[in-house]
């Protein structure tokens, strides 16, 4: 057997769902491929192992935010000698933010979302983001605290593996609850109940859009982005009465189901939870291009299961109406996005997938 330890504070946030939730959902595959997986909560107890995988969120938590970082590094140098080799899983939401203070210390590194071109993390990148570096440079637009990424070289680039995005957890409208209440309880049972989707002829869709957003981010290149998406909606005489504030859970599902073109522009990361949300509610995803980088379950494809539009919205109308002149068009792109969701999520085959995308981080 192949011994894996976690080191994790737990289902604490989103992107802690989507990190530990196919360990349990794919356990019994897991274990016909000879995968041990222990799980700790305290880095004291973590036993000996093949592997050792720490989240990003327990030092994070524990350590860098509270200005520790000379105690955590301390810890993954002691941890080190209980295993073959430590992985550091960054489960931040954007292709940014390497936490680079750790590289010298662990075999490899792996993130749910990474750029394509590896070489632009050797650059300075304004607010840690590929995309606000954009609306930086090209708009001028500045945060009131100014930061740019620190530069990684070609050796500890090398360290890099692309891991598995937050797409990995129950995005139904009690999706939620369920795994809120498994922090506590840990049912097996809820970890391998099946995505429902939902199958609603177009035809009978109330909206054609869904344009729910927040604006309160303290960072000014994204608000920036999203009010330029926005901005184009109250302009245009034909779309200007889609409203954008949030709304409670109930609402916004019943809302969501009932729109043709899901808008889901960029937040801290390039992927949100909309995107999952659309996908199981059967509108069509409809995000800024995110050809720049690539993740793992990869349903963002343009024009087959998503549709992307230029950083600078330039062509959103364009874009609009491509989805709107083709019925068939539409009806494709919803039917794709699910059939890839529900592959990753649902299939024998998407764990097999998910084990295989796994056994690279470990190569």
């Amino acid at each position: 057997m192949i011994k894996i330890a976690i080191l994790t504070p737990g289902f604490i946030t989103p992107n802690s769902y989507g990190f530990l939730y196919p360990f349990y959902r794919f356990k019994k595959n897991f274990n016909d491929q000879k995968f041990n997986f222990n799980i700790y909560k305290n880095h004291n107890s973590v036993k000996e192992s093949d592997y050792l995988i720490l989240d990003s969120k327990y030092f994070g938590l524990n350590y860098w935010r509270k200005n520790k970082k000379n105690l955590g590094i301390n810890i993954i140098k002691t941890l080190s000698k209980r295993t073959n080799q430590i992985i550091y899983y960054d489960n931040s939401d954007s292709t940014g933010w390497i936490h680079e203070f750790v590289l010298p210390y662990v075999h490899k590194y792996a993130k749910s979302q990474l750029l394509k071109n590896k070489e632009l993390y050797s650059n300075e990148i304004y607010n840690n983001r590929i995309y606000c570096d954009y609306y930086y440079r090209k708009f001028n637009i500045s945060n009131t605290k100014k930061s740019f990424s620190v530069k990684i070289n070609k050796t500890e680039r090398q360290k890099f593996r692309l891991g598995w995005n937050s797409g990995y957890a129950n995005y139904n409208y009690f999706g939620n609850v369920l795994m809120k209440m498994n922090r506590y309880l840990n049912i097996q049972k809820i970890y391998e109940k099946k995505i429902k989707f939902i199958d609603k002829n177009i035809i009978h869709k109330k909206n054609y859009f869904f344009l729910r957003m927040g604006l309160t981010y303290h960072h000014q290149t994204i608000i920036f982005h999203r009010n330029l998406i926005l901005d184009f909606f109250k302009n245009n005489l034909l779309y200007k009465n889609f409203p954008s504030k949030k709304i409670n859970r109930s609402n916004y599902f019943k809302e969501l189901s009932n729109s043709l073109i899901s808008i889901s522009p960029f937040g801290l990361g390039e992927i949100t939870l909309k995107d999952f949300e659309s996908f199981i509610s059967g509108s069509i995803l409809f995000k800024p291009n995110m050809n720049h980088m690539e993740t793992f379950p990869n349903i963002y494809v343009d024009n087959i299961s998503t549709i992307f539009f230029d950083w600078n919205t330039n062509n959103l109308e364009e874009k609009i109406d491509l989805i709107l002149s083709d019925l068939e068009f539409s009806k494709s792109l919803i039917s794709n996005s699910q059939k890839i969701y529900n592959h990753y999520m649902n299939t024998e085959e998407g764990s097999f997938d998910f084990i295989e995308n796994f056994k690279k981080i470990l190569n």
